[in-house]
């Protein structure tokens, strides 16, 4: 098999099984207390996101003759202690000596785990040989026959463990390693991983089975077709709903426009109606203020227009009170303590005339006779 090197996502590097339990083994008060794990179980790790079925050769494993870390969920920040690991006649990777730190998650872990919470294990490897299995082919791995399609790390080096809180998705990412970071692996055979593979264009793939294009094209037609005609009908039905909406809105509409016009016709009228009366009001008070008779009123009141004075439709009183006042200047006069006299009158009222003289001389010049005396 031909070989070449490959980057790979650092992200792509960590892996956990299902019910694969990670916890404090039981100690009497003064022992040191013990990691039991197994971080990887040497079987198939099922559907991961980036290699699909995946076995790791642990008689390929490289494991550092210094201690090896174990943290909380791969997170450097969160440390539960190191320990050295080594492989089993089961072919599992399992700690062979730990120890714990004194950190808060390391003694929540040690606290939890005493009380019986379910925590898993993890591993963080890194392969420098990969062989990838095309469908039919097998290969011997740990003691069994390993089937294709899939991917066995024939060589690698455990990097750390992990105790995780929660179980995780095989097809997962770890959030905590870095998904822009590579590393360079070499890969014995052509190996193109599954997201690799998932990133091929429309064109590619018709290209490549045209037939295969065909039938996914003119399902995939099929079934957009049924669903826009549901879609569709739901749509018309909603639209329909809508209109019938919409004409009752604008019939309210026009009714209560209609209402509020004659509720606008009616305040205009009262108000209207306020003005005129309250003009009136001042009117005949200035009039009985000032003795005018009642047969002069009308007249004098033609001459003033009480809408000269309406501003913002308010009556200004005081101008109109004093507009009246004025125009009464041309109805009357005062002479002293004498009657009032009315403009238009054929006659003056004075005091009586008592010298006999004096009425014959107006006599006789009534008449157009000389006076001599």
């Amino acid at each position: 098999m031909k070989k070449e090197t490959k980057k790979i996502s650092k992200s792509a590097l960590c892996f956990m099984e299902v019910n694969s339990l990670a916890k404090v083994e039981s100690f009497a008060e003064g022992e040191k207390k013990k990691l039991s794990m197994v971080a990887y179980s040497g079987k198939v790790i099922k559907n991961h996101w980036y290699w699909g079925d995946l076995a790791i050769d642990t008689a390929g494993v490289v494991l550092s003759e210094n201690n090896i870390p174990i943290l909380h969920d791969h997170n450097t920040y969160e440390k539960i202690g190191f320990g050295k690991f080594m492989v089993n006649d089961k072919h599992e990777i399992v700690p062979e000596d730990s120890t714990f730190v004194d950190t808060p998650i390391a003694n929540e872990f040690i606290k939890l785990s005493g009380q019986g919470f379910p925590y898993q294990a993890s591993i963080q490897a890194r392969p420098t040989q990969i062989l990838k299995l095309e469908d039919g082919e097998t290969c011997e791995v740990n003691g069994f026959i390993m089937k294709g399609p899939g991917t066995v790390w024939r060589k690698s080096v455990l990097k750390e463990c992990s105790v995780t809180t929660f179980g995780a998705d095989s097809n997962t990412k770890s959030v905590a390693m870095s998904e822009n970071e590579d590393v360079e692996v070499e890969v014995e055979g052509s190996f193109k991983s599954i997201k690799e593979e998932s990133s091929m264009t429309l064109d590619e793939f018709k290209a490549a089975h045209p037939d295969l294009y065909s039938q996914v094209f003119g399902a995939g037609k099929a079934e957009a077709e049924t669903a826009f005609a549901v879609i569709k009908t739901d749509l018309e039905g909603k639209i329909t709903a809508l209109s019938a909406e919409k004409q009752a809105l604008t019939s309210l509409n026009a009714a209560t426009e209609g209402r509020l016009l004659k509720v606008e016709k009616v305040l205009a009228i009262q108000k209207e109606d306020g003005i005129k009366a309250s003009a009136e009001t001042i009117f005949a008070e200035v009039m009985a203020k000032n003795e005018i008779p009642d047969r002069l009123r009308p007249k004098i009141r033609k001459q003033i227009n009480h809408e000269s004075f309406v501003k913002d439709e308010q009556l200004d009183k005081v101008a109109f009170s004093a507009a009246i006042e004025t125009e009464l200047k041309d109805w009357v006069s005062v002479d002293g303590e004498q009657q009032v006299s009315i403009l238009g009158m054929s006659f003056v009222k004075t005091a009586p005339e008592t010298n006999a003289d004096t009425i014959v001389t107006r006599m006789l010049k009534h008449v157009g006779q000389e006076v001599k005396h």
